[in-house]
């Protein structure tokens, strides 16, 4: 067996760990610590006749496989085991040494300390590394070590802060074990080094530059990276790389591991690198990576010996500072920077920032050579820099959100969790707790913000499931909607690293393989996502294919599936429902989903929601469509002659018999004509015979700058896809529908007014490279003159007199050829959500070329050089997309980048400016401090519009966000507000009993206008929607002088009766005291909003009661009582001739009643009257205070009357208002709504207003 540095101490470090029951070891990279100290501490309690159980913990997967691995291969091999997250686990009845990763051990101590009465040891490796899940793992050893005295605990690192841990665990004197010094001496160098090196003048230089930058760095005492930093220190570490690789001393086996902060680094090195490369080097540059987003296997490459011509590049993350051992590694490039997650503000939201590395992570770094033989450091940053770096990592604890920290020490240790924190050994800021309280509050999962706050129904059951808060919370609500199998699975997806399709990377695999691995996943994606597109809902699809298959390895290669993921993926859906069984005593059978019948529209419906209410501030919003013109399934090529059919079958080959590729040339001509005898040259042309003749398609007219119209000819039976690109190219011009009338055979005829001159300069300038159908396109200018592009036709002499007159004159500018990619349509299982324009070929396509860094391109490999790769730029359609600022708390209109290698990446949008598409993200993490730059994964699509995502909102009490929706019908919101007081009971309580809360849901949603009945959609037939009546308002109701033309104001708030207009006027002109003249006190604007007052003409107070957002859903709610009220009641129904006693309504409707109780009862049900009746108090009180009652008393006797004359108090918040605010306040408001229904008396209670009417008088008062 090797001997290490750390054996010449085994005899002390046992001695202390025998003597001691805290024992701090700090000991040299490379040392030895993490694979002997467990071994010698076995062997000596194997001398000892003792049996030894222990963990051994670390901070990384990636160490611990690795250890695990390395050291079952020795002389006590069968003794270790491994046990990770998600009951992974690698072990043996044999086993006393177990593997672990930090958050799977303080999981374990916190439900099963107990069970530390069998074990001896606890070793906790790399302390160092300071993430929340080591910090938390130090405090619940220490209170081990009180619960069980005979614990030895081990901790130990190569930079570990000795005298904060010693004086943690009270470790006598601050006793430090320091041992094991390096095998072999590391040289460090640095920039001002390296100037010294010979290096050549351009190397100098940007040494230099690098030098000043990071100087002027070190001076400000920041630690975020400057962005010009990277590109200067690629250059060195590949000069190095070169420079290292040719020389004479270099020994064969010998290899460099250069140290980056993210995976953006390794793909620009191993691109550059990868350069050097060439038929006549004598070497082969093989470059591999390690950063956790790369699967397991391509990772444990880095562990595999290479040629005698090779010379093997590791370009890694942090991920490989501590306990990795690569022993052949002899030089260390350090570039100092690397990745930390840091807190948004109050939020629980992250931010990634580029930052430099501390001290400690610099020498954990170059320890990493010197293991075998002497190593070198190369430090592409100045000593002046690296003296300014904190000497340790900054803890997560003080830097990251505290929400699932604090829920789970609440739960687990039932104490107040302010002194659970202060136990730390670093502990976090007041602020960062005051904000994981208050997000836990928000999220239901504590009854008040702060630290007295139990735990919620909701939060009791999170806190056992080992999850973040959100996803906890997605669980608790799909309970309550009976989702819950359905959610374990998307939960369950949540929690992989990557996606279950076999991971496509230019950085490992060859363009051929590459492009085979993105077309296989495509269409795999595609055939499961069926035109939902959502990602966590396909991940479900896939998940019940796999569980239902029969042969479960050949079904994972059929469809492009890492089966290692997808028995991950099981694993976890395991645990968790054994886990959500427990917690709400379920049997496990109810927890299984259902594969044998696929997801039905009222689940997928009924998940899209759930998801959309627990990320609602993860929103984000299509913002325009970019990319050529051309039909869904048609991608243009920029250089003619590069692509061949045989090399575009080859790299559709694995699908080129669904989506049918063929390539096509294109010719171009272009003319400038001048003279033309014609001023509007369309209405002399027959159409039909120029169509023949040419052999041409489409006839496309852009008429002059001022006019800005588009006019457009084209045979049916293309009209729907070649109009379906023009439009992707107008967003807002609307739908270039026909004319009627104007078909003439088999030619229809439309028109378009684009709505910008900018708009139609940019359509003009690109449009003869965005048709691919023969077509000729003029374009009109104002003298007399014109542009004409023949597009895959030509024009003889005879035509062109025809088109624009015998007096014009032509001349040939040029032509152009191009190449296009077409492929076959391939249908949707499902309706498509969303008005997409691109195909299932150029979504893949999308993939392949957004796969690379840069600019998109297509890489093949040239036919007749296999050793050559082309590269091909190629214009797609795709849809930009950005944060949605009104529901997002932080990055608001930040850019979004969508989930590589996923249907959403590659879609096309129409319309998106009149309909934008919305989309909710279940991870999101930004980049850089300003907060420009989103990263989104397990991303859903909601359908286009904002009507749905409205109406969810809603539901949710979210309804404040008034820029939504603007023309959601008055009923559906009434329907969703009723449903938003059933919700809130039913997900406080953890309840499921209120079972048709589900089917309400749907109907609500099912009821809402597909996509293609916003505008157009050529895939599936027009449905005609059946319009109410229109409405013929007489003159008289509007102001003097006005005619009927303001009725289309009235269609905003769907009023179909006139008397109905006729009430709701009545209602202004009161509220507004347009009974009253000028002169009376009276004012000249008569009429005034129903509901804040506004004062105006009638017209403009209808427009406004119709759009402004604070009035328009009190209005629509009045307007309903009216509705009702002329439907239900029937003229003076109760009215006789012998009544003894006869009363009137006060409301102004005029009916008669034969008894007090009936006309009450009518005043009481009847909307229109009882808010008459509210104004009537409100005025008679200003005048002679003739009411005694306030009616406060409508929200219980609580309520408290403000100082201020006719101002009210909510008794909730204490907001001050009117009373018609606090009314529309209390219904809008959740939290005030919540607040009063649970404490105050019932609004319907019948005494209040029976004594108020008595009281005041006005039973006489109604008398007739």
């Amino acid at each position: 067996m090797e001997v290490l540095p750390i054996d010449l101490h085994r005899q002390q470090i046992l001695d202390h760990i025998e003597k001691n029951r805290v024992t701090v070891i700090q000991g040299e990279t490379g040392c030895g610590k993490s694979s002997r100290i467990p071994q010698m501490i076995y062997e000596s309690e194997l001398d000892h006749n003792r049996t030894v159980r222990m963990f051994v913990s670390q901070p990384r997967r990636i160490a611990a496989r690795a250890l695990t691995s390395r050291l079952r291969t020795t002389e006590y091999g069968q003794i270790y085991g491994l046990r990770m997250g998600h009951g992974e686990r690698f072990e043996t009845s044999e086993t006393r040494v177990w593997f672990v990763t930090s958050g799977y051990l303080v999981q374990y101590l916190s439900h099963n300390s107990a069970s530390f009465r069998d074990h001896t040891h606890l070793i906790i490796d790399e302390v160092h590394e300071r993430s929340i899940d080591s910090d938390l793992l130090c405090m619940l050893a220490r209170r081990l070590l009180v619960e069980q005295p005979h614990i030895r605990l081990v901790i130990m690192s190569a930079t570990i802060q000795s005298k904060l841990y010693c004086k943690y665990f009270s470790v006598p004197k601050n006793r430090t074990l320091f041992v094991g010094a390096r095998r072999f001496p590391v040289e460090i160098k640095f920039i001002e080094d390296m100037l010294k090196e010979g290096f050549p003048k351009n190397i100098n230089t940007k040494l230099q530059t690098l030098s000043s930058i990071c100087t002027r760095n070190a001076d400000r005492r920041r630690l975020v990276v400057p962005s010009t930093v990277a590109k200067a220190q690629y250059d060195i570490a590949v000069y190095l790389v070169n420079r290292l690789g040719l020389s004479n001393t270099r020994r064969p086996e010998s290899a460099v591991l250069i140290f980056v902060s993210g995976m953006s680094d390794i793909l620009e090195l191993t691109d550059q690198i990868e350069r050097l490369n060439s038929p006549k080097s004598r070497i082969v540059y093989k470059v591999l990576p390690i950063h956790s987003e790369l699967p397991l296997e391509v990772q444990n490459q880095v562990f595999s010996s290479v040629q005698p011509d090779e010379f093997k590049i590791v370009v890694a993350t942090n991920a490989a500072e501590s306990s990795l051992t690569l022993p052949d590694v002899d030089i260390v490039i350090c570039l100092g920077t690397n990745k930390q997650v840091e807190r948004m503000g109050v939020s629980d939201q992250t931010l990634l920032v580029n930052t430099w590395v501390p001290q400690s992570g610099a020498v954990q770094r170059a320890g990493r050579t010197g293991r075998t033989r002497p190593g070198v450091c190369y430090r592409l940053y100045p000593q002046s820099l690296y003296e300014t770096f904190p000497e340790h990592e900054v803890p997560e604890v003080q830097r990251q959100p505290l929400d699932q920290l604090v829920l789970r020490l609440r739960s687990t240790l039932d104490q107040p969790i302010l002194p659970l924190l202060q136990e730390l050994i670093e502990p976090p800021a007041a602020e960062a707790i005051d904000a994981a309280f208050a997000s836990l509050y928000r999220l239901g999962m504590i009854e008040e913000a702060s630290d007295n706050g139990f735990l919620t129904s909701s939060g009791r059951f999170v806190s056992r499931l080992g999850l973040d808060v959100r996803s906890g919370r997605l669980l608790a609500d799909s309970f309550v909607l009976g989702m819950m199998a359905e959610i374990i699975v998307v939960v369950a997806s949540f929690q992989l690293q990557h996606s279950p399709y076999r991971m496509a990377a230019p950085l490992i695999h060859p363009p051929n393989e590459y492009n085979d691995l993105v077309c296989q996943s495509l269409a795999s994606s595609f055939k499961h996502d069926g035109g939902v597109y959502s990602q966590p809902i396909e991940v479900l699809e896939l998940y019940k294919g796999y569980v239902s298959a029969k042969n479960q390895m050949a079904w994972c290669l059929a469809n492009s599936i890492a089966s290692s993921r997808m028995r991950q993926l099981h694993c976890i859906v395991q645990h968790l429902a054994s886990r959500v069984s427990l917690g709400l005593n379920i049997p496990s059978e109810e927890l299984t989903v259902d594969t044998l019948e696929p997801l039905s529209h009222g689940s997928v419906t009924l998940i899209r929601l759930l998801l959309t209410w627990t990320f609602h501030d993860q929103i984000f919003k299509s913002v325009k469509t970019k990319g050529p013109m051309s039909s869904p399934d048609m991608v243009l090529i920029e250089k003619r002659g590069v692509l061949s059919d045989a090399t575009l079958k080859s790299v559709f080959r694995s699908v080129s018999d669904v989506i049918k590729p063929e390539l096509q040339h294109i010719e171009t001509t272009t003319y400038i004509v001048s003279h033309i005898s014609v001023k509007y040259p369309i209405c002399k042309w027959n159409i039909t015979e120029l169509f023949q003749q040419v052999n041409m398609q489409a006839l496309v007219v852009l008429d002059t700058d001022d006019s800005r119209r588009l006019t457009l000819f084209c045979q049916s039976k293309i009209w729907d896809s070649f109009t379906l690109a023009i439009e992707k190219q107008l967003p807002g011009a609307g739908n270039c529908t026909p004319r009627k009338g104007s078909q003439r055979g088999d030619i229809v005829c439309g028109e378009i007014t684009i709505p910008s001159k900018k708009m139609f300069k940019e359509f003009r300038k690109h449009i003869k490279h965005s048709i691919t159908d023969p077509s000729v396109v003029i374009v009109l200018h104002p003298a007399e003159s014109a542009d004409v592009v023949c597009i895959r036709s030509a024009l003889s002499k005879h035509w062109q007199d025809f088109f624009l007159g015998s007096r014009s004159k032509w001349k040939h500018q040029g032509s152009v050829h191009m190449d296009h990619i077409v492929f076959n349509n391939v249908p949707c299982r499902d309706a498509s959500l969303v008005q997409d324009c691109s195909g299932l070929g150029m979504k893949i396509l999308t993939s392949i070329c957004n796969g690379y860094r840069g600019t998109p391109v297509l890489k093949v490999i040239n036919p007749s050089d296999p050793s050559k790769v082309d590269e091909l730029k190629v214009k797609t359609c795709r849809t930009a997309w950005a944060m949605c600022p009104e529901t997002s708390t932080n990055g608001a209109n930040s850019s979004v980048l969508l989930p590589r290698h996923s249907l959403v990446e590659g879609l096309g949008i129409l319309n998106v400016q009149a309909h934008p598409v919305y989309a909710v993200a279940a991870k999101v993490m930004f980049f850089s401090a300003k907060q420009d730059l989103a990263s989104m994964e397990n991303v859903t699509l909601l359908p286009q519009g904002a009507h749905w995502l409205k109406l969810a909102l809603t539901c949710m009490g979210f309804d404040e966000l008034d820029w939504l929706g603007e023309n959601v019908d008055y009923k559906s919101m009434a329907e969703a507000l009723s449903l938003r007081k059933r919700l809130r009971a039913t997900l406080k309580a953890l309840d499921s009993s209120d079972v048709d809360l589900p089917y309400h849901l749907f109907k609500l949603f099912s009821s809402l206008p597909p996509a293609n009945e916003l505008s157009k959609d050529f895939n599936r037939p027009e449905i005609i929607i059946e319009q109410p009546p229109t409405v013929h308002v007489p003159t008289s109701f509007y102001t003097e002088g006005v005619g009927p033309r303001g009725v289309e104001e009235t269609n905003d708030l769907e009023i179909t009766k006139v008397e109905v207009l006729t009430r709701l006027r009545e209602m202004s002109k009161t509220k507004g005291g347009g009974d009253k003249s000028y002169q009376d006190g009276g004012n000249k604007l008569k009429y005034a909003c129903i509901r804040c007052g506004v004062r105006s003409t009638w017209k403009k107070c209808l427009k406004h009661m119709a759009s402004s957002k604070g009035c328009k859903m009190f209005v629509w709610e009045t307007i309903g009582d009216i509705e009702k009220e002329f439907n239900d009641l029937q003229p003076k129904p109760y009215v006789a001739t012998d009544c003894s006693e006869l009363y009137g309504c006060l409301g102004g409707c005029g009916y008669e009643f034969p008894s007090w109780r009936l006309c009450l009862d009518h005043m009481r049900s009847i909307g229109a009257c009882y808010q008459n009746l509210i104004e009537l108090q409100f005025r008679e009180n200003k005048q002679s205070g003739l009411w005694k009652i306030p009616l406060a008393q409508r929200i219980g006797e609580t309520a408290l009357r403000a100082t201020k004359k006719g101002v009210y108090q909510c008794p909730h918040c204490g907001s001050r208002m009117s009373w018609e605010a606090i009314v529309d306040h209390l219904d809008h408001h959740p939290i005030c709504n919540i607040a009063v229904d649970d404490n105050m008396p019932s609004r319907n209670d019948d005494d209040w207003l029976d004594s108020a009417l008595v009281e005041d008088g006005l039973q006489e008062r109604c008398r007739l």
